[in-house]
């Protein structure tokens, strides 16, 4: 059949997807052949109608129609793709025949999921048939886990630039966020509680290395789980929900580079509050509310109660003025040894997104991310890959000439 195209945006018609689909509009040349794709033809129809309204070049954008349960009927899509991009989740109910797809033909593939055990049963069952297909398939092209995996990628190159050796420890320090949830985060967020019930997944899922097959389980960098005054920044820190996603990226991203950085090198996430007790009592405040909130999302009838009342139902998510007013802001702290001299030197980097971090700046991302593997002349290297590992400082250019900031300073 042949490549006809070099993105296939899977899964438009959803709330994520439509997003990214107005980003290709405005974003992706005339260069660049692409399609959209999903199981209803009159809803894709009607994301063609919008984005022909961003880029009237667009009114016979190819619509392409398949079954993301059925291996069978996305395999002929997949084949004239040279890139698929999906926001189709949960991912752990929807998500893996069409990576089995892109892993046989030899298809990259980005996403943005956050399941981590979907993830790790993708790289048992797939990553050593990518390897030998050449098919680039990247989990966390969104808010998790690129502003994190390319953060610690750049401060890392930029270390080794400037004195010769790598950081030995990063802190990431979430500092101020604002934005929305849509109906697909909510489903998947719902999910991996449920799974949460078993022992096994619970196992697996506080395990800081459990994208690192092979690995001994190092319970030394668990996760932050209480309120911490932190010295270095002399303020007050707090749990991050998204660590237990975002560090374990970055943890493959270092096995995937032969832990070039050391087998000493750490990394944490935390949140970053005010000093003095104004600061002591909102990081405790946050600590019990963010266990209550997974002791009751744990009990199924609450979260059945949640998702009917409370929750927003997938399709639906923050309005286009809300999105607008988001932004995220996090800086990281880079430790590099003096060696053979007492001491360290730090290291700084800023990254920020101008929109709703998991809506505005997650399309931005992925669409960058989806062009970045079509468009960008990469190292050949196939495998379940992440966004450091498959695409590295030009995918850094790219957000950074789309708007995001990504800058490494002294402390």
């Amino acid at each position: 059949m042949g490549q006809q195209f070099d993105i296939l945006l899977w899964g438009a018609s959803g709330f994520t997807g439509r997003l990214v689909a107005e980003y290709l509009a405005r974003q992706a040349g005339p260069e660049v052949r692409w399609a959209i794709g999903g199981r209803n033809r009159d809803k894709l129809a009607e994301v063609r109608r919008k984005v022909t309204a961003v880029n009237p070049s667009l009114a016979d954008l190819p619509i392409l129609i398949g079954d993301s349960l059925d291996q069978a009927s996305l395999e002929p899509l997949v084949a004239q793709a040279r890139v698929v991009c999906t926001t189709v989740g949960p991912y752990t109910t929807f998500g893996t025949p069409m990576v089995a797809a892109c892993a046989e033909q030899g298809v990259d593939y980005c996403d943005i999921t956050g399941e981590t055990g979907w993830m790790r049963a993708n790289i048992d069952a797939y990553h050593a048939q990518a390897e030998q297909t050449g098919a680039r398939i990247v989990h966390c092209c969104g808010f998790d886990s690129i502003p994190s995996d390319l953060g610690v990628f750049l401060l890392q190159e930029t270390a080794a630039q400037k004195y010769g050796r790598f950081c030995h420890a990063i802190t990431h320090y979430f500092i101020a966020t604002k934005g929305g949830v849509s109906g697909g985060t909510t489903a998947s967020m719902l999910l991996t509680l449920e799974q949460m019930k078993e022992k096994s997944a619970r196992r697996l899922l506080a395990d800081p290395y459990n994208l690192v097959p092979g690995h001994e389980h190092d319970w030394s960098e668990v996760d932050q789980q209480t309120a911490v005054y932190d010295e270095d920044i002399r303020r007050w820190t707090a749990p991050f929900i998204m660590a237990a996603i975002n560090s374990r990226v970055v943890r493959r991203s270092h096995a995937l580079q032969g832990w070039r950085y050391g087998r000493h090198f750490r990394y944490r996430e935390v949140m970053r509050l005010n000093d003095g007790l104004r600061g002591r009592l909102r990081a405790n405040g946050l600590v019990l509310g963010l266990g209550a909130a997974m002791g009751l999302g744990s009990l199924s009838p609450l979260r059945r109660l949640a998702q009917a009342t409370i929750l927003p139902n997938p399709g639906e998510g923050p309005s286009a003025e809300e999105r607008q007013s988001g932004f995220f802001l996090t800086n990281m702290l880079g430790k590099v040894s003096n060696e053979p001299a007492p001491g360290e030197t730090w290291l700084k980097a800023t990254i920020r997104g101008i929109n709703d971090p998991g809506y505005g700046e997650t399309a931005k991302m992925l669409g960058e991310s989806a062009l970045c593997l079509a468009q960008e002349d990469l190292p050949a290297r196939g495998g379940i890959l992440t966004p450091a590992t498959a695409m590295g400082i030009p995918l850094v250019e790219r957000l950074r000439a789309a708007g995001m900031t990504f800058a490494v300073g002294s402390w």
